[in-house]
């Protein structure tokens, strides 16, 4: 049946009309870098921090694109995914992102637990991996890495701040000789709290500190309480500890509760950023939580610390720095808090 030269007009102005839509979608995509986010935004890590670092994410890119996206052209769309605190999830959201959205670069990564498994797995697609958060040292160290990235501190840097920071400041604020400052090292035993702990470990001897207890714990442990009395009899002036959330919550109020006593407390990890969960967990017993970075630790830099009384037996009031009194006879005895994140 021959065609009308009304009917041919028609399908070429349609065909025409896809061809256009085909074309301006292309030319969208082709202007729109879509990258993949992946945070926990359900699960333990979620408030400990994990939430807030997505949203910074988020305002980053927003920023991006109200100055009209990368070199003034591309606008950045991100695709949220849900690790859900665990390791396995986040492995397979990357794997769901890489092979079924199609994205060439993810950032995020809350977790060091998360990123150590993810950065492999990145690394073996040829995808880039833009590590935000996680600060283990074994994320990277000795793997020569060609799609990962973090541009931050790394856990090595935290013991290095924690030991200089004691050596330099401990006969002026706890009036003990660095040689004499007894250290107990406690740490969540994934790769975040081992790194930590470890460079703990090796800046502490080198600066002369004694190691008088070096402890790992499961994150997900229900009681610390044995912990706390290890900690107890070591007779440990001063505590490193890295954890998450909520296993620095469960130490801390166990410790209140079995009258730990220490000097200062070093404290790194998600539980510490928690300000209002442990406001509430000590209640008038708090007096003020300064998180400081470990870079800032490293040049004494914004340093103050919460104190806690020796009635509660985690202690109330403060000296003027923040600081324990370096003679006792002058008030009751102090407990200084520095937060490292």
């Amino acid at each position: 049946m021959p065609t009308s030269r009304r009917t041919l007009l028609k399908n070429s102005a349609a065909a025409a009309t896809v061809l256009s839509l085909d074309w301006t979608r292309a030319r969208a995509q082709a202007e729109t870098l879509r990258i993949g986010l992946i945070y926990d935004l359900t699960g333990p890590f979620a408030a400990g921090g994990s939430v807030a670092s997505s949203i910074g994410a988020q305002i980053a890119i927003d920023l991006v694109n109200e100055k009209g996206g990368i070199g003034g052209k591309y606008k950045v769309f991100p695709l949220a995914a849900d690790s859900q605190s665990k390791p396995d999830v986040a492995i397979n959201e990357a794997e769901r992102l890489i092979n079924q959205e199609k994205i060439d670069i993810i950032n995020g990564v809350y977790a060091s637990s998360h990123a150590v498994p993810l950065a492999g797995k990145v690394e073996q697609h040829k995808k880039i991996l833009w590590i935000t958060t996680a600060v283990a040292t074994a994320v990277f160290k000795d793997k020569n890495l060609q799609y990962v990235f973090r541009a931050q501190i790394h856990s090595d840097q935290y013991g290095q701040a924690f030991a200089s920071f004691i050596s330099e400041h401990a006969q002026a604020k706890l009036g003990i000789e660095p040689k004499d400052v007894k250290v107990a090292l406690i740490h969540e035993d994934g790769p975040y709290g081992v790194g930590v702990a470890a460079a703990d470990e090796a800046y502490s001897k080198q600066a002369g500190l004694q190691i008088v207890l070096k402890e790992g714990y499961s994150a997900s442990a229900p009681d610390l309480s044995v912990l706390v009395t290890k900690i107890k009899r070591s007779g440990a002036a001063v505590i490193s500890h890295a954890g998450y959330n909520p296993d620095i919550t469960l130490f801390l109020r166990q410790a209140r509760e079995n009258g730990l006593h220490f000097k200062m407390l070093f404290g790194a990890g998600a539980g510490y950023s928690q300000l209002d969960k442990l406001r509430a967990a000590f209640g008038a017993d708090t007096v003020s939580w300064n998180a400081i970075s470990a870079i800032a630790a490293r040049y004494g830099a914004g340093v103050t610390a919460c104190s806690f009384s020796s009635r509660a037996p985690l202690l109330r009031g403060a000296s003027a720095e923040g600081f324990p009194p370096t003679d006792p006879r002058k008030g009751p005895r102090k407990k200084s808090i520095v937060l490292e994140g």
